[in-house]
């Protein structure tokens, strides 16, 4: 999901990228997945990559920009 939403992020296809975050939020939010359990895996290198996708798409958003044409 962390490629997908890099790629979504590149194309800007915003309302794309808006989905892929929601939905992997609501896949870690649903296993109760916490940081500590990340730390010890390479896990939490994707959820950063996550993350950063998720600024872009609120900088974008703040800037006046659409999720739809």
């Amino acid at each position: 999901m962390a490629r997908a939403a890099e790629y979504a992020r590149n194309a800007r296809a915003w309302l794309q990228l808006e989905n892929i975050i929601r939905y992997t939020w609501n896949i870690l939010n649903y296993d109760i997945t916490s940081p500590l359990e990340l730390k010890e895996t390479d896990a939490w290198k994707y959820v950063v990559i996550l993350a950063e996708a998720s600024l872009y798409l609120v900088e974008y958003l703040r800037n006046g920009g659409l999720l739809r044409k």
